[in-house]
């Protein structure tokens, strides 16, 4: 079971620099991390977890399917691909869902990043206040 003060993340990413890049992010923030390259890596964790995961950052297309397709938990959770359209088509079926265009480049970058990791840690009105 999760320690009440530490919160525990999901990074669902099949690239190798940009899942180590996100987990050295939330290991410097504190959190736990649980990484899985495939959707099937992903569901196993998820059931492993029982329940104790507070964030989930995703690749939307992986070698085995759409993370969309995976059964969530309802937790913050932060979308990221490539193909800018599927951002646009998961703005409308996962509302309040972060979404983040590759290649990463700029300030929007981290922006999204801290965003998903304020609610992570602060809760989601929280977070906004923290933003205000």
């Amino acid at each position: 079971m999760t320690h009440a003060t530490q919160r525990t993340i999901l990074i669902v990413e099949n690239h190798s620099p940009s899942r180590e890049l996100l987990t050295r992010l939330a290991v410097e923030r504190g959190v736990k991390v649980l990484c899985a390259s495939t959707c099937d890596e992903a569901s196993c964790l998820i059931a492993l977890a029982g329940g104790e995961i507070d964030g989930a950052i995703m690749e939307v297309n992986l070698p085995d399917g759409a993370s969309t397709d995976i059964e969530w938990l309802e937790c913050p959770k932060l979308f990221m691909s490539a193909r800018h359209y599927h951002l646009t088509l998961l703005r409308y079926k996962q509302p309040g869902a972060l979404t983040l265009a590759k290649p990463f480049n700029g300030p929007q970058v981290m922006e999204t990043i801290e965003a998903f990791f304020s609610q992570v840690l602060w809760g989601t009105e929280r977070a906004w206040e923290l933003a205000s």
